[in-house]
């Protein structure tokens, strides 16, 4: 009884009630912004504006790689082997990626691998190697507007503005004074 009478017992009480209720309701409401945010990267952006779901990261992710398998098979017919070998694990490693952050820096490599493919095939006539048919030559074209253009549709799906929403909530008060401490899985930028 005399504790609750000690007023500064009373003040201490009340300054740890008040910082343990900031500390759950920031970890709680951060964490519902972080899996709101990765869950865009798999199932995309509704964009109000427009009226529609934009694709998600994750489904251009997988085009990109499906892309790629069409130039390896190409490939294949021409003997680009190091390069193909070198595009052909980008491809799985992206696509054995478990994390955002891993399928970002597996995209990177996926698309150096790719350039380096696509290079490599544009080296025809008397100085190159290779000399693409008609058909080969369309299909390597073809696959190459798939791959950029589904990266084109990542660079603008709403993830990586997702990922800022979140991460500008913590730096702001009173969050930034528990966001580091608070058990909460951040979303990558992709």
């Amino acid at each position: 009884m005399g504790l609750i009478r000690n007023a500064r017992f009373m003040r201490v009480a009340a300054a740890a009630v008040l910082a343990l209720s900031l500390f759950v309701g920031t970890t709680r409401s951060l964490g519902e912004l972080s899996r709101k945010a990765e869950a865009t990267f798999y199932s995309g952006v509704r964009d109000e504006a427009e009226g529609y779901a934009r694709p998600s990261a994750n489904s251009q992710l997988e085009a990109r790689a499906d892309a790629a398998l069409g130039l390896v098979a190409v490939a294949a017919n021409y003997g680009a082997q190091p390069e193909t070998d070198n595009l052909r694990r980008a491809r799985e490693a992206v696509l054995a990626a478990d994390s955002i952050a891993g399928k970002g820096a597996a995209n990177g490599e996926l698309g150096l691998r790719f350039d380096e493919l696509c290079a490599k095939l544009a080296e025809s006539g008397a100085d190159g190697p290779f000399s693409l048919s008609e058909r080969d030559a369309g299909l390597v074209s073809a696959y190459a507007n798939d791959f950029r253009g589904a990266q084109r549709v990542i660079d603008s799906s709403g993830y990586n503005d997702e990922a800022r929403k979140v991460l500008d909530a913590a730096s702001q008060f009173p969050a930034s004074l528990f966001a580091v401490g608070a058990f909460v899985d951040y979303p990558d930028a992709f």
